[in-house]
């Protein structure tokens, strides 16, 4: 089967957008302020200005291009148009899920499903954040499953730590997609990835951290359903 192979780039040009980028965080310093993070230059230069994720990134992308460590037609041409339909596409499955209730039916149903056996309402209570993770976002994902696990743990008249640290476990633990976790994303089209490879790497990750995850939450917070 074919290997994913990352793109390759000049030696030169990385050096100075490496550069670049370099002198730009070095020249500013990170401020906490009300309303989302602040950077002011430390020489007090210029008024402090405010930044989300998306200028940063394309601050970032605009220095690669002025340094020419990547040229404006490259740039172009390096936008790939499958991942942005396929990004497009999970995040209009993954809101139809969440608004119209089918998520909260799905993760209630599977939870009770589980019975009384509290080592398999935990495992359910993981499958189900996972998948929602994989599928929608992590934030989504703990916010859909949380009220379902208050309301297991208490049936169960049982501590909810144990159910919180899975929830926030299988919240952050999503490997099996692209779209899982914001990381995954910066390097599916820079590493020449393919959504095959992380189903094929990720999902048996998915499976050892999730048993990894429930065997140690039972063992630190035991549930009795005596």
């Amino acid at each position: 089967s074919r290997v994913s192979q990352p793109p390759q780039l000049g030696e030169c040009g990385v050096e100075r957008g490496c550069v670049g980028i370099r002198r730009l965080l070095q020249g500013c310093t990170r401020l906490p302020r009300r309303g989302g993070p602040v950077f002011r230059h430390p020489d007090g230069l210029g008024a402090a200005v405010v930044r989300s994720m998306l200028d940063g990134s394309l601050l970032g992308a605009g220095i690669m291009v002025l340094t020419r460590s990547c040229a404006a037609n490259d740039a172009r041409k390096s936008i790939d148009w499958r991942l942005l339909l396929m990004i497009g596409a999970a995040f209009g499955v993954g809101e139809a899920l969440k608004t119209s209730g089918a998520a909260a039916s799905m993760a209630t149903a599977l939870v009770n499903a589980a019975g009384e056996r509290p080592w398999l309402v935990m495992l359910a209570i993981y499958a189900v954040t996972l998948f929602f993770t994989e599928l929608v976002t992590n934030n989504a994902a703990a916010v859909l499953v949380f009220p379902v696990a208050m309301a297991a743990a208490k049936s169960l008249d049982a501590d909810f730590t144990g159910f919180a640290v899975l929830i926030m476990i299988a919240a952050s633990c999503g490997f099996a997609t692209p779209f899982g976790y914001q990381t995954h994303l910066m390097v599916y089209n820079a590493g020449g990835y393919r959504f095959t490879d992380y189903l094929r790497f990720g999902l048996p990750l998915d499976l050892l951290v999730m048993a990894t995850a429930v065997v140690g939450v039972c063992l630190v917070w035991p549930v009795s359903t005596g």
